[in-house]
């Protein structure tokens, strides 16, 4: 499984920083898991904040690691960082 790998990458790193961003990104990926059947099966919802609170909380937790933590490897955090914008393409309107 991809999202075991990851895990045993950070593990072999054995940065704690780096494997605590690989734990909120592959929590991320199981919540999408559940948001994307979500939306399959109901229509959008009028109000999607919660579902961007998800996002917003693994978000604001790497970018204070990236910025404050400076044992943290930034080119790691920052990519775990800027990556979890992927998880809210399916709250995007149509224009």
């Amino acid at each position: 499984m991809p999202t075991q790998k990851l895990k045993d990458a950070a593990g072999a790193l054995n940065v704690p920083q780096v494997i605590k961003a690989s734990e909120m990104f592959i929590a991320l990926i199981n919540e999408q898991h559940l948001i994307l059947d979500l939306q399959s099966k109901f229509a959008k919802p009028a109000d999607v904040s919660p579902l961007h609170k998800l996002r917003d909380e693994h978000s604001t937790e790497a970018q204070r690691i990236k910025q404050k933590d400076m044992k943290a490897p930034p080119t790691h955090i920052g990519l775990v960082a800027d990556s979890l914008q992927l998880f809210c393409a399916c709250l995007i309107e149509e224009s």
